[in-house]
């Protein structure tokens, strides 16, 4: 330890860090940041994953048939994937936990890339090959447009709010 003199005051020991102290601090608000963020998307991908569920006991698909259950899942989800990250992005980049709990938790657990892959193996192993191209094509032309969609809507809708704040003003 250094001492320091003060004039009239008597000398005494200066403290200093121990080394590596100054970064536990950051490091453990970096890890509670990052338990946060895990915990918002398991929130979130809980909720997806029952609302996914749901929507399965609700259109279940017959063996060999257009599995439309997953094909609404996966394009509402394409959707509203498009909306959010456009309004997120653009309109409320300093939010920090939304992303995470809608994009990542709930729309990850709602869509479901594996099921459509799995849906379409099965249909083409059912002998049901013009379904399963179908289904396929279906799927990947709507989700894009979904997305496309989402992305325009989210931009019509903040064009919207931008000129109802400058007409009342």
């Amino acid at each position: 330890m250094a001492a320091v003199s003060g004039g009239s005051e008597p000398t005494r020991p200066v403290s200093r860090p121990a080394p590596g102290a100054k970064r536990r601090a950051p490091r453990l608000r970096r890890i509670r940041s990052q338990a946060t963020v895990l915990v918002i998307i398991g929130t979130g991908g809980a909720l997806g994953a029952l609302s996914r569920y749901a929507i399965s006991l609700a259109l279940p698909t017959p063996a060999g048939k257009m599995p439309w259950g997953v094909f609404l899942i996966n394009i509402s989800g394409a959707l509203a994937l498009g909306f959010l990250l456009t309004l997120l992005v653009e309109q409320f980049p300093r939010s920090r936990m939304a992303r995470p709990l809608m994009g990542t938790g709930f729309i990850g657990a709602y869509t479901t890339f594996s099921t459509w892959m799995v849906d379409t193996v099965a249909l083409v192993r059912g002998g049901a090959v013009a379904t399963a191209l179908a289904y396929l094509v279906l799927s990947l032309v709507s989700g894009l447009a979904a997305v496309v969609v989402g992305m325009a809507a989210a931009r019509t809708l903040v064009r919207a709010r931008q000129e109802m704040r400058q007409e009342s003003s």
